[in-house]
């Protein structure tokens, strides 16, 4: 097989200026095999293909319906950075424009606004809220390189932009009706300059297991990525004091007692106070160790308050389920968060009341297969324990973390014995797939906990019910881990606008709609129309310019969309776009 070779273009318009953020497309000529991306902040759009093959470049210009062919050229042309394949634009991006935007028959259109300063500076990942006229709730979003954001709604709709002050405010800026969208982007000016807006926070050190981490002359390094400017700093109180203005992008870099660095991460700066703005370290406090064990650290916190640190009580869990077949787990639950280090009360919560739903409250430690043998699903290992772990890499995946077998005859332990019952489903809380649900639970983010282990929305009512419970019991309000903006959802859940699923899951999104709509017919979720209406336009947001959000697989010698909730990308666009015209 040959080596694949890197072409470098760059994209202008017929001004000749480059243009960045445009929506580009590479494929082999007479493929229907696209590879789709937006340039650049310099106008590059750089792909790979097989040597000496014919490649068409396509673009969609604002305004355009559809891609347009731009460029047919051979892939073994020499390109680089510093000398990219020059490409144009039929026309200017202003006179693409100017040109009128023919009415939307799907009921959904685009309208661009820009964000400047009173002085005219563009403001680049500047937070920006839209919503329609009279909702009180939005989503916010931050510009892109060109200052701009993209707003979907319904064509003629009256729409609110409202942009942070310097009172740390989001404040109603522009009312604006959506007509049949606009690519000309519409200005929205700040009342104030842009270098007022500096933001003074601290940032609290974590431990993997959300433990405060207070070492005495911890290292940090901080680096402005804009501008690149670095500075270094010694802490002894576990809390880093940044300086910086809103929108700008910084990396923060702590380093261990024996002047390794920890991984380096990236702290995009969204308002003028951010408080309780926590950095989780790959560090463990009460174990005293990182991943290379070491270094030694000497440091347990610990909270009576709540249920952190410590074992639930049988009281406090008869407050969640008072059956006897789940009381009598409570002891193995208790040695097996410990043991595994789940040691946060909102965690807990969590994970119990998720467990309660899918056991049936405890009972049910087997999955029912339909007349299936175990041997046709699963690669012979169906779903069994607290958490009904499937597959054989679970299986082993468990027993290897506490050094035990798990595969073969030994597979019915986690079923039958009921420390592995527990424990194969703290294992697997700590390590799915999604990169563990730790992050979700101490947000209260009960959409995406839900999600990540349903796949949708079964028994949605049914968790949160059991959670609320559980938040209660738990005196989880007095905990001292939680900032106020977490303990302010505990009487619910974290709201699907401030969910991580509507920042990076377009396919949950999607979920969230179905499970909401009045007219859709998935159980488990109390119908919502508003909900919906969230679920479907965030979807289509996320989507806007993804051939394959749900991914792909061949069929037919095609490469074709996978289907999530019964529904390939295409038929999930018309139906989203079809059921928000309706609502």
């Amino acid at each position: 097989m040959s080596n694949l070779v890197t072409v470098i273009s760059k994209i202008y318009d017929a001004s000749g200026k480059y243009v960045i953020n445009l929506n580009v497309k590479s494929r082999y000529k007479g493929s229907s095999r696209e590879n789709s991306k937006k340039t650049d902040k310099e106008g590059l759009f750089i792909f790979q293909g097989s040597p000496n093959r014919t490649v068409e470049i396509l673009a969609k210009p604002p305004n355009a319906k559809d891609y347009i062919v731009i460029k047919t050229l051979n892939s073994s042309l020499v390109s680089s950075r510093n000398n990219p394949l020059k490409v144009f634009l039929p026309k200017s991006i202003e006179e693409y424009r100017k040109e009128k935007i023919t009415p939307s028959s799907k009921g959904i259109v685009t309208t661009l606004f820009k964000v400047i300063d009173c002085n005219e500076k563009v403001l680049i990942n500047f937070p920006v809220k839209s919503r329609p006229k009279g909702r009180q709730s939005s989503f916010e979003r931050t510009t892109d390189e060109q200052g701009i954001v993209e707003v979907l709604s319904s064509p003629n709709r009256d729409i609110e932009i409202l942009v942070l002050n310097l009172e740390d405010k989001f404040v109603l800026k522009s009312t604006i009706n959506s007509e049949n969208g606009s690519q000309t982007p519409i200005i929205i000016k700040l009342d104030e300059p842009y270098e007022n807006f500096i933001s003074k926070t601290f940032i609290s050190l974590l431990d993997r297991n959300h433990q405060d981490y207070v070492v005495e002359n911890t290292k940090v390094e901080i680096v402005a990525l804009g501008t690149q400017t670095k500075k270094i700093l010694s802490i002894s109180n576990g809390k880093i004091p940044v300086q910086s203005r809103v929108g700008e992008k910084i990396q923060i870099t702590v380093f261990k007692p024996d002047g390794s660095p920890l991984s380096p991460e990236t702290y995009l700066v969204k308002s003028l106070k951010q408080n309780n703005v926590k950095l989780v370290l790959d560090v463990d406090v009460v174990k005293g160790n990182t991943n290379q064990d070491k270094p030694t650290i000497n440091k347990r916190i610990d909270n009576a308050e709540c249920a952190c640190n410590r074992d639930i009580t049988v009281e406090e869990f008869k407050k969640i389920t008072n059956t006897s077949t789940a009381l009598s787990f409570l002891n193995d639950l208790n040695q097996q968060f410990k043991k595994l280090s789940m040691n946060r009360c909102l965690e807990k919560a969590h994970f119990i009341a998720h467990t309660l739903h899918e056991t049936a409250g405890y009972r049910l430690m087997e999955e029912g297969l339909g007349g299936k043998s175990e041997s046709e699903v699963y690669d012979g290992y169906k779903g069994r324990g607290l958490m009904q772990i499937t597959y054989k890499s679970n299986y082993e995946g468990y027993g290897k973390a506490i050094n035990e077998n798990f595969l073969g005859a030994n597979k019915v332990r986690i079923a039958t014995e009921k420390k592995h019952a527990v424990g194969s489903a703290v294992w697997y809380w700590l390590h799915s797939k999604s990169g563990g649900l730790t992050p979700y639970a101490l947000n209260n983010d009960l959409i995406a906990t839900c999600s990540l282990i349903n796949g949708g929305y079964n028994g949605f009512d049914d968790r949160e019910n059991y959670l609320k419970r559980a938040i209660s019991a738990f005196n989880i309000k007095e905990c001292g881990y939680l900032n106020k903006k977490i303990i302010a959802t505990l009487d619910s859940y974290l709201s699907f606008e401030e969910s991580s699923i509507a920042q990076n899951k377009s396919g949950e999104s999607f979920g969230w709609g179905l499970w909401n709509d009045p007219l859709g017919k998935k159980k488990g979720k109390i119908k919502n129309l508003n909900e919906a209406k969230k679920g479907y336009m965030r979807f289509l947001e996320m989507t806007k310019t993804t051939t394959f959000p749900f991914g792909t697989k061949k069929e037919g010698g095609q490469i074709v969309s996978r289907k999530r909730y019964g529904y390939t990308a295409n038929a999930a666009k018309l139906f989203a776009e079809k059921r928000l015209k309706e609502l």
